[in-house]
């Protein structure tokens, strides 16, 4: 045995460094089936992404959050060769969104009493999408 890591997703050396083993794994063993059938899975978006998401199905842009995913999961796939230009314009959009959104800013004063009050309110109850 060669002691070398065997290959994993495209870029095997960037993502081990950070993800997981568990979650390596659970895709190495779902990868044969998913492509030859797809892969279906459910996600939750917060609710300013959810919020978003539903103003361009209102505008007709997606005819439902499936398609936005599989419109958004393109976009990004076809700009992948593409990795500093991609992480640059995801920096310029964390920071835009953090101008723009007062609620992500603390409030003058405790800030440990204002994150243990995040964790200790439940979060409200999601809306579903249902076909």
């Amino acid at each position: 045995m060669s002691g070398k890591k065997p290959q994993r997703g495209r870029n095997s050396e960037r993502l081990d460094s950070f993800a997981p083993p568990e979650r390596v794994d659970k895709a190495a063993e779902l990868r044969a089936q998913a492509q030859i059938g797809g892969l279906y899975f459910i996600a939750y978006l917060p609710p300013a992404f959810a919020g978003w998401l539903l103003d361009h199905i209102e505008d007709g842009l997606f005819a439902n959050p499936k398609e936005a995913i599989f419109a958004l999961v393109g976009h990004y796939r076809e700009r992948e060769p593409y990795g500093a230009t991609r992480e640059e314009l995801l920096r310029c959009a964390c920071m835009a969104m953090c101008f723009d959104d007062p609620t992500l800013t603390l409030p003058k004063g405790n800030y440990t009493e204002h994150v243990q009050n995040l964790f200790d309110t439940p979060p409200a109850k999601a809306a579903i999408w249902r076909e």
